[in-house]
């Protein structure tokens, strides 16, 4: 046989083997199995009758078969219950939060992002740089809404208008 007949016997026999092992990848994706569908009795009346009851009763092990360990201790420990309560109503003093100051905030722009047009806020917090975006949190700083030249911030419940740094 000639070298280009060989080749393509062997080009047949690779596309046949690469052909097969994809149609079993692939065949459980497009096919759905067939399920079968099973007739129900028409003589069945929906009780079922079982009255032996088991006549066995279960035991705790008391020895490991295989290891051939009791599993029972020879003297238990008897614990004795105290008759008296020892509770003590002890008041709890309120502790009130203290109410941390407003933090320093500066104002230093905002940055428009071309691809996503999402507004970046640029601020300094108590001499942290943050960036924030809208309705962001970052240590209980939560910028609400902004102007050009000011922004409204969040902190603990309070809010103040912020301007901006020139």
């Amino acid at each position: 046989m000639s070298k280009k007949k060989i080749n393509i016997a062997l080009l047949v026999i690779v596309l046949g083997l690469w052909g097969t092992v994809i149609y079993r990848y692939v065949r459980h994706f497009f096919f759905a199995p067939e399920i079968e569908v099973f007739q129900s009795t028409k003589n069945f009346s929906g009780k079922l009758t079982n009255s032996s009851k088991d006549t066995f009763e279960l035991k705790p092990l008391e020895r490991d078969p295989f290891l051939v360990l009791n599993y029972r201790n020879p003297n238990p420990i008897i614990t004795h219950q105290r008759n008296s309560s020892t509770k003590v109503n002890i008041k709890k003093e309120p502790v009130s939060k203290v109410k941390r100051p407003f933090p320093k905030i500066i104002y230093y722009g905002h940055i428009l992002s071309e691809e996503k047009k999402k507004e970046t806020i640029l601020l300094s917090v108590a001499g942290k740089f943050l960036k924030l975006s809208l309705n962001e949190q970052k240590e209980n700083v939560k910028v609400i809404s902004f102007n050009r030249d000011s922004i409204k911030v969040a902190f603990e419940k309070e809010t103040q208008w912020i301007r901006l740094k020139k």
